[in-house]
């Protein structure tokens, strides 16, 4: 198991990340955005169908 440390900055401030180098980067902006608009489009569906 091949691990590679990384030492990144983020708003002034320094910490440890884990990286493994088989794992392809996660977009989570991306990820994140698409799961409040499912989770909106959820609850507007919802909200019709009680209607």
């Amino acid at each position: 198991m091949f691990r590679q440390v990384v030492l990144r900055r983020q708003a002034q401030r320094e910490e440890l990340t884990v990286v493994d180098p088989r794992k392809p980067a996660r977009d989570t902006r991306a990820r994140n955005r698409v799961f409040f608009v499912t989770v909106i489009a959820a609850v507007v569906v919802g909200l019709w169908l009680v209607r």
